[in-house]
């Protein structure tokens, strides 16, 4: 069977994206509105790259990607606004906040 037929038959494709990798989206996005960051810059293979938009959360790339290694990478800029946040949680289907309290995050800043 080809590539094509099988991802026609369901047989593979994109892997879903696990409840926990949603909110801890969700929570990086969160996080970083409590101190007012425009975005989190990463260094990520394309494979998170995908997993990411998957999740409503699109990397802005700051370059082409790179070879390191067995992996090919990118870097790029999360952005940390609103409607960043609205969309992964729309895409993870999370209502509410992720965290409750921000006090812990002071500290850590």
């Amino acid at each position: 069977m080809s590539g094509a037929a099988l991802v026609a038959a369901g047989l593979c494709g994109p892997a879903p994206i696990l409840e926990g990798e949603r909110g801890f989206f969700a929570a990086m996005c969160e996080c970083g509105r409590y101190p007012r960051l425009d975005a989190i810059a990463t260094v990520t293979d394309l494979r998170m790259e995908r997993i990411l938009r998957r999740a409503g959360w699109g990397l802005a790339r700051l370059g082409e990607p790179q070879q390191i290694g067995t992996t090919k990478a990118v870097a790029g800029l999360l952005p940390v606004t609103d409607s960043a946040l609205a969309a992964v949680c729309a895409a993870g289907k999370i209502s509410g906040r992720v965290y409750e309290d921000h006090t812990c995050l002071a500290i850590a800043a």
